[in-house]
């Protein structure tokens, strides 16, 4: 039956429409014209001569335009298939260059993976690996096995834990974690290479279907043996360089401790020449007393400096809940006859509470307010505003004031040691009071800097940890 007449008579094409168009017409209409013939022979209509012309006359017309609406119908077939040709090799083109496009871009990919300092492993959802790079090649010393179960890998590339002979836990390879969807790295993994154990960094990812189910396992790794040789040395150097700091802080704080006690024998002597014998000798011989006698006051005063310096850092910092309203008011209550000879204003906005060292947060509000009332400019009062707003987790304070400033290209050189702009003639100092509050703010796990104050002179800011959770309480 199916292979049969009936088999054309439905199918859809040429010789189908064919059949459905002519059958019909060859049988139905040759015996629906005999009738009509018959009918009419018997009313009398017409003779049998001319009822047989008639026949043969209508049949030939029926035939006709049945064969014409059946080839137009065909021509119709024909051109549709022709069009569908015709979209069939457009969609085969594009899907041929979409292909080629894949293909290229499958291997753009390829080189991409090949040309990485990184090893790629790539392994499907049932465990088989099916990618491995060259530099994953070259690293392990071997190809792949392709047959290899993500429960044999550790064994099969001689994975180990870092440090010890144990191999590296299955449950905790990055292909296992990565198989069940999460991601994340590893950095105590070191397998066996033709160079020995090497240690890892690896970093793992799932590769997801449309669906959402993990497709493939995705592990890039690198031969961190340098980084690592690099880091011990850093941290070799590093601690190399905290005990030489700490031996310099040593050296600084014992050398002028022991210097000042000479320095007051010396300095007594002079002090008592000179009110002995001043004015007793010639000029030349006052002059020279002088001279010895500002020495010593300098010298005492970089002594003194220097001690300063040293004492911050040099042991652990006891750290507590420092009221900086109240150490701002007592500073300001010892340098009231300072402030006082200089015309000073000091103006104080509310201060929060921080965590510090009160000694030490006094010493660098002290230092910070000197600072600005000696380097005032000539002739105008010294004027200095202290106020502090939050920085995220920080106070960042503010010390401004009018006097002459500092030029851009010395702002950082200014808190270094001994570092002077001016001659001591003009402005007198040792030089290590901003290096102090440097160090003070630094051992505070803070920054300082400064900048100009828009209104002319400088500021000096300087952050703090934070002891209480506040809004900013000045601008």
């Amino acid at each position: 039956m199916d292979n049969g007449p009936a088999r054309l008579f439905v199918t859809a094409g040429q010789t189908g429409l064919m059949l459905r168009r002519l059958i019909p017409t060859a049988v139905l209409v040759p015996f629906l014209l005999g009738w009509l013939r018959l009918s009419g022979q018997r009313l009398g209509v017409y003779g049998t001569e001319l009822g047989t012309s008639l026949l043969v006359i209508a049949m030939v017309v029926l035939f006709v335009a049945v064969l014409l609406t059946t080839g137009r119908a065909l021509a119709r077939v024909e051109a549709e298939r022709a069009a569908a040709l015709v979209e069939l090799e457009r969609r085969a083109g594009a899907l041929a260059a979409s292909q080629r496009r894949q293909q290229d871009s499958e291997d753009r990919l390829i080189q991409f993976l090949e040309g990485l300092p990184v090893g790629v492993f790539v392994v499907d959802a049932s465990g088989k690996t099916v990618y491995a790079n060259r530099y994953s090649l070259e690293l392990l010393g071997h190809g792949i096995d392709p047959d290899a179960r993500p429960e044999d890998l550790s064994k099969v590339y001689q994975a180990y834990v870092a440090g010890t002979d144990q191999l590296y836990p299955t449950e905790r390879s990055g292909i296992r974690q990565a198989l069940r969807g999460e991601a994340g790295e590893l950095d105590d993994v070191e397998v066996l290479t033709t160079n020995g154990r090497r240690p890892l960094w690896v970093q793992f990812t799932p590769i997801r279907d449309q669906s959402g189910a993990v497709a493939y396992a995705l592990s890039s790794f690198i031969d961190v043996t340098e980084q690592r040789r690099v880091a011990r040395q850093l941290a070799e150097q590093a601690e190399e360089l905290r005990q030489s700091n700490a031996e310099l802080e040593q050296f600084a704080y014992v050398a002028s401790h022991d210097l000042a006690e000479p320095l007051r024998t010396i300095a007594g002597y002079v002090e008592l020449l000179a009110r002995r014998y001043q004015g007793r000798l010639d000029a030349e011989a006052d002059r020279f007393i002088g001279h010895a006698v500002d020495g010593c006051a300098r010298m005492r005063s970089l002594i003194e400096g220097l001690l300063a310096y040293s004492r911050v850092g040099r042991s652990e910092q006891q750290l507590t809940e420092v009221d900086c309203d109240l150490v701002v008011a007592d500073i300001l209550a010892n340098l009231e006859n300072r402030l006082d000879e200089a015309e000073a204003t000091v103006e104080v906005d509310a201060l929060p509470t921080v965590r510090g060292n009160a000694l030490q947060l006094a010493q660098l509000f002290q230092n910070l307010v000197t600072n600005a009332v000696k380097f005032a400019r000539p002739g105008t009062p010294p004027r200095v505003r202290i106020s502090a707003c939050r920085d995220g987790t920080r106070w960042r304070f503010l010390v401004a004031d009018n006097g002459i400033g500092i030029e851009p290209p010395y702002r950082e050189r200014i808190f270094g040691m001994f570092q002077r702009l001016h001659t001591r003639d003009a402005y007198p100092g040792t030089g290590i009071g901003l290096a102090i509050c440097k160090r003070i703010v630094q051992a505070h796990g803070g920054v300082v800097w400064v900048d100009d104050n828009p209104g002319g002179g400088t500021r000096f800011w300087f952050t703090l940890d934070d002891v209480q959770e506040a809004a900013c309480v000045s601008s």
